[in-house]
């Protein structure tokens, strides 16, 4: 036999092969429904007569004037009753769980209010509290709202505006026991069954009877696990092997601060693919994983904070607060927005070469913090209403970090002018000094330009923060110098405060481009090496190791490191530096499987030291050992010298993206120096007999 129910009402929820029956919704205020039961033969279909009825009504229970608070199981409606309107009477309430150990539930099954009437419900013990919600005349009416109180009391707060008289609201006030769980398979986050629960004093996981909400105490999610619809949530924390992924239209994933810990927790990935608000403003998401924001996500902060491996953020979006504070590095693989707070304390931010972060104008955006362990390597974006505003960029490359401040005048407050700047570890493009100048610095630069309504920017002064590793013995005679957009380079003048640490300011200026510390024809200052290449080639047995300098005044010796993974170095050897103007090295790895590298690729790197103790890196470069290559080149990406290498006499072809011949050279087991600052951008092949190299071209 099968069973089947029967109902003058809403109808109701079967279960447990139909002899489970749940009453779901309510049809009307005080009105009786009416519920029968029969059986079905399944042989031929014969039934039963109805059984005898079971009737259900919305029962008596707490009105909005009666002056209990603490409760636990109760129908909850205004003071119409239950089938009254309600009179033009405000009130506001704090309620508390008659059993300490659980949390309140607000449902909410009908509710009718007047066009200015509101319902807002907090999650606390007063209207302090955070806000879990509000109900008004245009709330979509579904079959039940439902509110879970999350804070240690369990207690909600609930605040009515009537503005005249309507139906008003029917509901009922319940406790719930928090639980802990977690995910068993992938699906939907709303739906029961992917997920297993317990009690919190722990013990064995069983079926999960009910999703997991805000007032629970843990919620580990393992697996892919969609969220499309809002929801409140609390002490979630996605495992590496789980993906919690945001898809619903206009989806409002709130997370507010009720208890110490951290709302989110990401350890594997969290994605958002819409429009979302998420969290509240004392929201915290600690992330350890990957991030991968498309739209746009609003918390109080996200908290890069002790993590034992490099974290990721990707997509394209916009977020509140970042906290910068861990041992690794986070990858940024998106163009990020900041509308208020970047804050840098430990571990560096690395921005993909291809995208940006943008500091949005609108809610006062600030970076604090900055420092030799932490700063942005990679574009940062800075937008400025100000006619007159020092603006600061905590930029670095390649483990040197060299903060610029640029005090900007603009000539409108109405519109904002975005200002781009980026640190450029190694040599900028060759240029021809002026008369007053006798060298530039040649291990760094910053490239500085507008990205967004030029025409209102007049002039600006620039701030260069230098330290020991500068080489600046001769602070009054130290000068900064900018390009002319062409292949000259100007004297914006300035000297700086001190030797070996100190600042630089230079005149003003009405243009951007590329700025470096200089050294006047007068003075003394020994600014640092100029690498002009480092490369390499894997031939039988050995791997060759090959590097160019210039201004080695003030260099002592090379250490040759190696990787297997372009991660952790290993010192395999060192080499003097000759000290002299121009010089030319090579180093070379008959060991390069030692140490346990078994792997194809080698990676190497030079850490060059300078008489004073400081030191900086090369560029990372990477040999196949599985391969014996022909030619290496440097750098890559080019903006206007390409440096090919070979340890063979032997023609090569120099093509384009689509096939077409650019130049046909010939390599004589040396260096051969390419001139590519007219060529257009895009991707270009050196072919040779034997092998093909790719390089890019900026």
């Amino acid at each position: 036999h099968s069973i089947t129910w029967t109902s003058s009402g809403a109808g109701g929820v079967v279960s447990n092969a139909n002899s489970t029956y749940t009453v779901s919704a309510i049809t009307a205020a005080g009105l009786n429904e009416n519920h029968h039961a029969f059986y079905t033969r399944t042989a031929d279909g014969c039934s039963s007569v109805l059984s005898n009825k079971i009737t259900t009504s919305f029962a008596t229970g707490l009105l909005i004037s009666d002056n209990l608070t603490t409760v636990c199981d109760t129908s909850f409606y205004d003071n119409g009753g239950v089938n009254g309107n309600h009179t033009n009477t405000n009130f506001t309430k704090t309620y508390s769980p008659t059993d300490g150990t659980k949390k309140l539930k607000l449902t909410i099954n009908k509710f009718g209010l007047t066009q200015f009437g509101s319902m807002t419900i907090f999650d606390g013990s007063d209207e302090n509290a955070p806000q879990i919600g509000s109900i008004t005349n245009t709330t979509p009416a579904i079959n039940k709202l439902e509110f879970v109180a999350s804070n240690v009391a369990g207690q909600l707060t609930v605040r009515f505006i009537a503005i005249g008289s309507a139906n008003g609201f029917l509901g009922g006030l319940t406790c719930q026991t928090p639980l802990q769980f977690r995910s068993i398979a992938n699906g939907i986050f709303a739906d029961k069954n992917i997920w297993e629960s317990r009690a919190m004093s722990n013990g064995s996981f069983t079926a999960a009877t009910r999703a997991p909400n805000k007032g629970d105490d843990s919620i580990w999610v393992m697996h892919n696990v969609n969220i499309n619809s809002s929801i409140p949530l609390d002490q979630v924390v996605v495992e590496p092997t789980g993906n919690l992924e945001v898809t619903g239209t206009g989806t409002d994933v709130a997370m507010y601060k009720t208890i110490p810990d951290n709302e989110l927790t990401i350890k594997g990935s969290f994605k958002t693919n819409i429009s979302t608000f998420f969290g509240r403003n004392t929201t915290n998401i600690l992330l350890l994983g990957s991030l991968i924001n498309n739209i746009n996500m609003q918390t109080d902060s996200i908290k890069v904070f002790g993590n034992t491996s490099p974290t990721v953020i990707s997509g394209n979006g916009t977020i509140s607060k970042l906290l910068m504070n861990s041992n690794h590095a986070l990858m940024v693989n998106g163009n990020v927005n900041i509308s208020r707070d970047l804050s840098l304390i430990n571990g560096i931010v690395k921005v993909n070469a291809a995208n940006v972060i943008t500091m949005v104008a609108g809610q006062g955006p600030i970076i604090t913090g900055g420092n030799a362990n932490s700063y942005v390597e990679g574009k940062l974006r800075r937008q400025e209403f100000s006619t007159s505003d020092s603006i600061v960029f905590p930029l670095g490359a390649n483990g040197l970090y060299r903060r610029i401040s640029l005090l900007a005048n603009q000539n409108s407050f109405d519109n904002a002018v975005e200002y781009e700047a980026e640190m450029k570890f190694g040599p900028a493009p060759t240029r021809t000094l002026p008369s007053t100048l006798a060298a530039v610095n040649g291990r760094y630069f910053h490239k500085i330009s507008i990205t967004n309504n030029p025409l209102n920017f007049t002039d600006a002064q620039l701030t260069i923060h230098y330290n020991v590793g500068d080489g600046v013995a001769d602070a009054p005679n130290l000068r900064m110098a900018k390009d002319d957009g062409g292949t000259n380079w100007i004297d914006i003048g300035g000297s700086g405060t001190l030797n070996g640490t100190g600042s630089i300011t230079s005149n003003s200026f009405t243009s951007f481009s590329d700025f470096v510390l200089a050294n006047s024809t007068a003075g003394i200052n020994v600014l640092p090496l100029r690498l002009v290449s480092f490369t390499g080639i894997a031939k039988q047995n050995i791997n060759v190791l090959k590097w160019i300098t210039e201004n080695e005044i003030n260099t002592v010796h090379f250490i040759v490191q190696k990787s297997e993974d372009a991660i952790g170095f290993i010192n395999i050897g060192t080499v003097n530096a000759t000290r002299m103007f121009n010089n030319s090295y090579h180093f070379n790895d008959a060991n390069y499987t030692s140490a346990g590298m078994q792997k194809s690729n080698t990676f190497y790197r030079l850490k060059i030291i300078d008489a004073n103790g400081s030191f900086f890196y090369s560029n990372i470069i990477k040999l196949n050992n599985n391969k014996t290559n022909i030619i290496s080149i440097y750098p890559n990406p080019a903006q206007n010298i390409l440096v090919v290498s070979s340890y063979n006499v032997i023609d090569a072809l120099i093509t384009n993206s689509v096939g077409q011949t650019i130049k046909n050279i010939k390599l004589n087991a040396g260096t051969l120096l390419i001139n590519v600052s007219t060529w257009a951008k895009g991707l270009y092949y050196i072919k040779t007999k034997n092998e093909t190299v790719s390089f890019l071209k900026q």
